[in-house]
């Protein structure tokens, strides 16, 4: 990997644990891997369940690594949600607590920045 590639790899890895933190996705197992994949960016797999996450970043097409980081975390936080909504026979009170869990820590993250 080039220079210019582990420095943007290097950035995206701390941004995800700092991101991490933010968003209350602690609990969460995450493994960063690279990928050399012409066309994504970034691809996220998430198994909620057992809290564990992979997150693909290719160095090679991104120049956002930072904004890219935010982007994948946004998702794993919506990861229970949207795996909640998969299930068959889900009920209501699962889904309001997975998107009351949501709101708060966006609602914390916002007015922690004046939002």
């Amino acid at each position: 990997m080039k220079k210019v590639e582990t420095d943007k790899m290097r950035e995206f890895v701390e941004s995800v644990a700092g991101y991490a933190v933010v968003f209350g996705l602690t609990q969460y197992d995450l493994h960063v891997v690279s990928m050399d994949t012409d066309g994504y960016h970034a691809m996220l797999e998430s198994d909620s369940d057992n809290c564990t996450a992979i997150l693909y970043y290719n160095p090679k097409v991104d120049n956002d690594p930072r904004g890219t980081a935010l982007h994948e975390c946004l998702h794993l936080l919506f990861a229970r949600y949207r795996d909640l909504a998969r299930y068959r026979f889900v009920d209501e009170k699962s889904l309001d607590a997975a998107e009351e869990s949501i709101v708060r820590v966006l609602s914390k993250v916002m007015s922690n920045h004046g939002i």
